[in-house]
């Protein structure tokens, strides 16, 4: 497995555990006490959630179609500064 696969399952295994591990009343109580200081209704609130949702999903896509635009090379080098190799 190469190296920039285990940080993308990493992160992956993270999100997956942050998001089963949230109880559906959390949630709610989250997005009501979001919106309360924030100043906007529960609803409007999770409009704005799912609008940004989308967009950070967008840019994960660039992101991504940019990363498969690389050579096997650059990915590898892409890879090591990620993990804080700099030479």
């Amino acid at each position: 497995m190469t190296l920039w696969k285990q940080l993308q399952n990493t992160v992956q295994d993270a999100n997956e555990r942050l998001i089963s591990s949230m109880l559906d009343e959390d949630l709610l109580r989250t997005v009501q006490d979001l919106s309360a200081r924030e100043g906007f209704s529960p609803d409007d609130m999770i409009l704005i959630l799912l609008d940004q949702a989308v967009k950070d999903r967008r840019e994960m896509d660039r992101a991504h179609s940019g990363w498969e635009s690389l050579s096997s090379r650059e990915k590898q080098v892409t890879a090591y500064i990620c993990t804080g190799l700099t030479s």
